[in-house]
């Protein structure tokens, strides 16, 4: 079973994603700020990320760059959302910092975030 770290500051959205991930058969743990979510991401080393990009006590940027700094976690890929439109300079800026992998508007439509996670991680 894969796991996934979901790092999202919204209550509602991380809870909505989380029971829809574990549904599709993953192991979802979640975490409210950037900095819970480095310690969860140390803890688990997760096979994958979901990370927001606007969150307190660590911006989403922030959270790549320490996970970045750390040999044992830079290779962790890495999934960002937003609730607002990604521009090209705020992808550049991500994709230079670490193992950014995909840049996702924040969406009910769940099933493109889990297509998404699957195609990153290999199963489909």
């Amino acid at each position: 079973m894969k796991q996934i770290v979901i790092v999202e500051d919204d209550p509602n959205y991380s809870a909505l994603l989380s029971f829809y991930l574990t549904e599709k058969g993953y192991k979802v743990t979640s975490a409210c700020n950037g900095k819970e979510g480095i310690q969860k991401v140390r803890e688990l080393r997760p096979d994958i990320i979901v990370l927001d990009v606007m969150m307190p006590e660590a911006s989403g940027l922030e959270v790549v760059r320490t996970l970045q700094s750390e040999s044992s976690l830079r290779s962790i890929p890495i999934l960002v959302t937003t609730g607002s439109r990604f521009n090209k300079s705020m992808q550049d800026l991500f994709e230079q910092e670490g193992n950014v992998r995909g840049f996702l508007e924040k969406t009910r439509d769940l099933a493109q975030i889990e297509t998404q996670i699957a195609a990153v991680l290999g199963n489909k």
